[in-house]
């Protein structure tokens, strides 16, 4: 799925209990859109599922759930993602390493009732 398709969802999920038609008319937009995006996913991965099942691999579902779930580990420009963020107690978003380490070892601490790591 797309962003525009999950801010599709969004407007039409808020829409739900509000204004009925607007309801249908988004929903119906998300399942085309959703349609489309798989069909343009199959046919850009087609080539790399028919040669695995020609070969009669066995690992066909997983290589294609696999590939499913790969765009959704990399951002806008291809690099992976990386998933981990890690907050200070107020809440800021730390990117210095050590001091990611050293709120990694206050949490452990905290989590552990102060017992030696």
């Amino acid at each position: 799925m797309t962003s525009d398709i999950l801010k599709t969802i969004k407007e039409r999920n808020y829409w739900r209990d509000r204004d009925r038609d607007k309801y249908r008319t988004l929903k119906n937009k998300v399942t085309q859109e959703s349609g489309d995006a798989k069909e343009k996913w199959m046919e850009a991965n087609s080539i790399e599922i028919e040669t695995m099942m020609a070969r009669n691999n066995n690992g066909v579902p997983a290589k294609v759930k696999k590939l499913q779930y790969e765009d959704h580990l990399k951002d806008c420009n291809g690099a992976p993602k990386d998933f981990i963020i890690v907050k200070d107690k107020s809440g800021k978003i730390l990117f210095d390493n050590e001091k990611v380490a050293e709120r990694w070892k206050e949490y452990k601490e905290d989590r552990y009732k102060g017992e030696e790591i």
